[in-house]
């Protein structure tokens, strides 16, 4: 999957997004991009990396990202 369709799926699902981290090994987080799991935002940036996607971690209650080509599956819940 490409970086609009990883994004599209969460900002219209809850999934899991599984990847690997920089060390090598596999993480799978329980994320989202649904407007209301979203905390307000004061600020944002508006620079968006082609590489790397921010996401709001379900399980952690905070801002997480991964890179795009590390992503291994990703499966709607």
């Amino acid at each position: 999957m490409n970086l609009e369709e990883i994004r599209e799926v969460l900002k219209n699902h809850k999934a899991l997004v599984t990847f690997i981290k920089k060390d090598g090994t596999e993480r799978i987080m329980h994320c989202t991009l649904i407007p209301e799991f979203l905390p307000v935002l004061l600020g944002s940036s508006s620079e968006k990396s082609k590489e790397v996607l921010p996401v709001w971690d379900l399980e952690v209650g905070n801002w997480r990202s991964f890179r795009i080509d590390s992503v291994t599956k990703v499966e709607k819940l």
